[in-house]
């Protein structure tokens, strides 16, 4: 996904105020990323990372790059690496500020398998 930078309307927001925030972008996939008008009112109580509970997750090219950028800002994470059916999938799980639990993994090296209907075919096929 290619980050961009972008205006988001009020409405779309419910923001006081015009914000200018990242998304992220590709395929015809966008997730827009919003930052606290008020930082001093998000929760502060982090709990346990648990890699089995609700999360969203999002794969990357560099299990090493992610890893290291989480140990230099001091974020906790859990490391997992889970195998299924030979293959191996390394896992990070950590918390957003909002408490959000993140997954970051090399998933694609896993096959996608569609439980019914056509089978996915790559973007480049």
């Amino acid at each position: 996904m290619t980050v961009r930078r972008s205006k988001r309307p009020l409405r779309v927001c419910g923001r006081k105020r015009v914000t200018e925030s990242p998304t992220l972008f590709n395929y015809g996939i966008g997730i827009h990323l919003l930052q606290s008008e008020d930082p001093d009112k998000m929760p502060k109580k982090i709990i346990q990372i648990k890699p089995n509970d609700n999360h969203i997750s999002f794969q990357c090219e560099s299990m090493v790059t992610v890893e290291k950028n989480l140990k230099e800002m001091e974020i906790e994470y859990v490391k997992r690496r889970v195998e299924e059916g030979g293959i191996y999938v390394d896992q990070l799980f950590f918390h957003d500020p909002d408490a959000t639990t993140i997954e970051i993994c090399n998933c694609d090296n896993l096959p996608v398998i569609p439980l019914t209907g056509e089978p996915v075919r790559p973007c480049n096929a």
